[in-house]
C-alpha cells in the first residue's frame, strides 16, 4: 500500500527535515508488541494543525498513530 497524505499534511510533513521525518517513524509504540517499531503503511492528515500519523506496526500489523505537533 502507497502513502497517502492530505495535501496540507504532505506540505507540513515535506516542510520537516528528512532526517525528523526517519525519526518520526522508526520510533512508533506498538501496544501489541509493546516495542518501539517503524511505522509503515503511512496515511497522514491534519488535525488542528498537527499532523497526524496513521499506519501499522512493521512487525505484527498493528494500528499504531503519532501525533506530531
Amino acid at each position: 500500500m502507497a502513502n497517502q497524505f492530505t495535501k496540507k499534511a504532505e506540505q507540513r510533513w515535506n516542510a520537516l527535515p528528512e532526517q525528523d521525518r526517519q525519526l518520526f517513524l522508526s520510533t512508533v509504540w506498538c501496544g501489541q508488541c509493546r516495542d518501539n517499531t517503524t511505522m509503515v503503511d503511512l496515511r497522514c492528515t491534519t488535525v488542528q494543525n498537527d499532523l497526524l500519523l496513521e499506519g501499522k506496526c512493521q512487525h505484527c500489523g498493528a494500528k499504531v498513530r503519532r501525533l506530531i505537533d
